[in-house]
């Protein structure tokens, strides 16, 4: 899981930023150093930029806090080597920004730059809904630009933090639509209209969301437990192949051969067996597609007696 973000929201953040890497190009380079052929060092080193802020993100979520600390250290890890100064890099800036596309001008005093972003990390602090601090977060820390360069990536990698401190599963970024996005933002820029960009985050959250809630229940095995399932799945495949028949109760105790300490796996492998039993499982368990049917439909049927 933590691979999987660490690819696609560097690829996404990068991407509406104009980064023309794709999505496998950004994998090969995370995970292998493989930098794309045609491509600039400047794009490799924005998205590796993205890795290192995100790794920060999830290495330290323990301890974190959304406060400016935090902003500041992700603003220097996205932003390092790319900026003209170094020296603009994890500070507020000191000369004046335009937002390109817009009339738009943000404040240019690094007094009220700072002031301005701890009102709006009060707020946040504040706000009890995390998708309500995420949203403040992401199109807050754009529209303040208190930094040289990159705010809007900033923003969108700070925005998770309310999501993972509240369990909840991250935005990617990668289902954002990026021309409503970017209208989304300049809308919010110059009328003070937050629903755009609010309707481009809420239609965007709920795939990010499934696809990371859904292998977030599926955890890494150790090399302990993988040793006892390969070890039992003869016995295991046995064992539903005789329920299945009626040879042998649901129920019935494991024997005593089994270890204690590997008789909780065993009973593990057995269950999410029984649970996941449709007629397509019958090969491997040595039955028929007819016998695991019968088996559903006396189980069905107990079952109901039972309610």
């Amino acid at each position: 899981m933590r691979e999987r973000l660490l690819t696609e929201l560097s690829y996404a953040s990068s991407n509406l930023e104009g980064n023309t890497y794709d999505l496998l190009q950004t994998e090969a380079l995370i995970k292998y150093g493989q930098v794309a052929k045609g491509k600039t060092a400047l794009e490799a080193k924005m998205i590796l930029n993205h890795r290192d802020a995100i790794r920060y993100l999830l290495d330290n979520i323990a301890t974190l806090a959304i406060d400016w600390i935090t902003l500041r250290d992700l603003q220097a890890l996205l932003s390092d080597g790319l900026l003209d100064d170094p020296a603009d890099s994890g500070r507020i800036r000191r000369r004046m920004v335009a937002i390109s596309q817009s009339s738009y001008r943000p404040l240019d005093n690094e007094f009220q730059l700072r002031e301005a972003i701890e009102t709006l990390l009060a707020a946040v602090n504040d706000e009890q809904n995390p998708f309500n601090r995420s949203l403040m977060l992401m199109t807050g820390v754009a529209y303040v630009q208190a930094f040289a360069d990159c705010n809007k990536r900033t923003g969108r990698v700070i925005a998770n933090l309310p999501l993972l401190l509240a369990s909840l599963p991250p935005l990617s970024f990668i289902s954002v639509d990026k021309e409503v996005y970017t209208r989304g933002l300049l809308a919010y820029y110059e009328l003070g209209n937050g629903n755009p960009i609010a309707k481009a985050y809420a239609d965007a959250y709920p795939a990010s969301a499934d696809a990371y809630r859904t292998g977030a229940h599926h955890r890494p095995k150790s090399a302990e437990q993988l040793a006892v399932e390969l070890r039992y799945q003869g016995f295991v495949r046995e064992r539903l192949r005789d329920i299945i028949l009626g040879t042998l109760d649901a129920g019935a105790a494991l024997p005593d051969s089994i270890p204690a300490e590997e008789r909780g796996v065993v009973a593990e492998m057995i269950r999410v067996q029984m649970e996941s039993l449709h007629p397509g499982r019958a090969a491997p368990l040595g039955v028929t597609s007819e016998n695991i049917e019968a088996y559903l439909a006396r189980n069905a049927h107990h079952g109901a007696e039972r309610a």
